[in-house]
Protein backbone atom coordinates (compact mmCIF):
# COMPACT_ATOMS: atom_id res chain seq x y z
CA UNK A 1 0.00 0.00 0.00
CA UNK A 2 1.15 3.43 -0.82
CA UNK A 3 0.74 6.31 1.50
CA UNK A 4 -0.63 9.55 0.16
CA UNK A 5 0.96 12.70 1.33
CA UNK A 6 -1.48 15.27 2.72
CA UNK A 7 -1.61 18.45 0.75
CA UNK A 8 -0.94 21.64 2.62
CA UNK A 9 -3.98 23.93 3.04
CA UNK A 10 -4.08 26.76 0.60
CA UNK A 11 -4.96 30.29 1.54
CA UNK A 12 -7.80 32.03 -0.33
CA UNK A 13 -6.68 34.23 -3.15
CA UNK A 14 -6.78 37.99 -2.57
CA UNK A 15 -9.32 39.92 -4.63
CA UNK A 16 -8.13 40.85 -8.04
CA UNK A 17 -6.82 44.35 -8.34
CA UNK A 18 -8.69 46.62 -10.74
CA UNK A 19 -7.17 46.76 -14.15
CA UNK A 20 -7.21 50.52 -14.24
CA UNK A 21 -7.14 52.89 -11.28
CA UNK A 22 -10.62 54.38 -11.93
CA UNK A 23 -12.43 51.09 -12.67
CA UNK A 24 -13.45 50.46 -9.07
CA UNK A 25 -14.95 53.93 -8.80
CA UNK A 26 -16.87 53.43 -12.06
CA UNK A 27 -18.36 50.17 -10.76
CA UNK A 28 -19.43 51.92 -7.58
CA UNK A 29 -21.03 54.76 -9.54
CA UNK A 30 -22.88 52.28 -11.73
CA UNK A 31 -24.23 50.42 -8.71
CA UNK A 32 -25.35 53.70 -7.12
CA UNK A 33 -27.07 54.66 -10.38
CA UNK A 34 -28.85 51.31 -10.50
CA UNK A 35 -29.98 51.65 -6.89
CA UNK A 36 -31.36 55.12 -7.58
CA UNK A 37 -33.21 53.84 -10.63
CA UNK A 38 -34.66 50.95 -8.61
CA UNK A 39 -35.78 53.33 -5.87
CA UNK A 40 -37.47 55.61 -8.40
CA UNK A 41 -39.21 52.64 -9.99
CA UNK A 42 -40.41 51.51 -6.55
CA UNK A 43 -41.82 54.97 -5.83
CA UNK A 44 -43.65 55.02 -9.17
CA UNK A 45 -45.04 51.54 -8.50
CA UNK A 46 -46.31 52.57 -5.06
CA UNK A 47 -48.03 55.63 -6.54
CA UNK A 48 -49.65 53.51 -9.23
CA UNK A 49 -50.83 51.01 -6.60
CA UNK A 50 -52.41 53.81 -4.56
CA UNK A 51 -54.24 55.16 -7.62
CA UNK A 52 -55.41 51.67 -8.55
CA UNK A 53 -56.66 51.05 -5.01
CA UNK A 54 -58.58 54.34 -5.04
CA UNK A 55 -60.22 53.40 -8.35
CA UNK A 56 -61.18 49.96 -7.04
CA UNK A 57 -62.71 51.48 -3.91
CA UNK A 58 -64.67 53.92 -6.07
CA UNK A 59 -65.92 51.11 -8.31
CA UNK A 60 -66.99 49.05 -5.29
CA UNK A 61 -68.93 52.02 -3.87
CA UNK A 62 -70.63 52.57 -7.23
CA UNK A 63 -71.64 48.90 -7.43
CA UNK A 64 -73.09 49.03 -3.92
CA UNK A 65 -75.01 52.22 -4.67
CA UNK A 66 -76.28 50.72 -7.90
CA UNK A 67 -77.48 47.57 -6.17
CA UNK A 68 -79.01 49.29 -3.15
CA UNK A 69 -80.42 52.16 -5.21
CA UNK A 70 -82.55 49.84 -7.30
CA UNK A 71 -80.86 50.72 -10.56
CA UNK A 72 -79.22 47.32 -10.96
CA UNK A 73 -82.23 46.13 -12.98
CA UNK A 74 -83.13 49.51 -14.40
CA UNK A 75 -85.52 49.36 -17.31
CA UNK A 76 -86.78 45.90 -16.43
CA UNK A 77 -90.41 46.12 -15.35
CA UNK A 78 -91.24 44.31 -12.16
CA UNK A 79 -94.45 42.31 -12.04
CA UNK A 80 -96.47 41.06 -9.13
CA UNK A 81 -97.38 37.40 -8.94
CA UNK A 82 -100.92 38.21 -10.12
CA UNK A 83 -99.61 40.11 -13.15
CA UNK A 84 -97.35 37.18 -14.03
CA UNK A 85 -100.25 34.73 -13.83
CA UNK A 86 -102.46 36.95 -16.02
CA UNK A 87 -99.68 37.25 -18.62
CA UNK A 88 -99.29 33.44 -18.65
CA UNK A 89 -103.06 32.96 -19.04
CA UNK A 90 -103.18 35.46 -21.91
CA UNK A 91 -100.31 33.62 -23.60
CA UNK A 92 -102.13 30.29 -23.29
CA UNK A 93 -105.39 31.72 -24.65
CA UNK A 94 -103.70 33.58 -27.50
CA UNK A 95 -105.12 32.54 -30.85
CA UNK A 96 -108.06 30.56 -29.41
CA UNK A 97 -110.62 33.32 -29.70
CA UNK A 98 -111.34 33.23 -25.98
CA UNK A 99 -108.80 35.84 -24.99
CA UNK A 100 -111.29 38.69 -25.57
CA UNK A 101 -113.93 36.96 -23.43
CA UNK A 102 -111.54 36.15 -20.57
CA UNK A 103 -109.68 39.45 -20.74
CA UNK A 104 -111.85 42.10 -22.41
CA UNK A 105 -109.94 45.04 -23.89
CA UNK A 106 -109.85 48.16 -21.76
CA UNK A 107 -112.84 50.34 -22.57
CA UNK A 108 -111.97 53.79 -23.77
CA UNK A 109 -113.44 56.75 -21.98
CA UNK A 110 -116.25 57.96 -24.27
CA UNK A 111 -116.68 61.28 -22.43
CA UNK A 112 -113.57 62.80 -23.93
Amino acid sequence: MTEEKPTPPTAPLPPAAPETPGEEEEDEEKSIGLIEKANLAAVRQEEANQKHEALLNRQERMNVEKTLGGTANAGAPTQTQEQKEIAEAKEMLKGTGFEDMAFPPESKDLNR
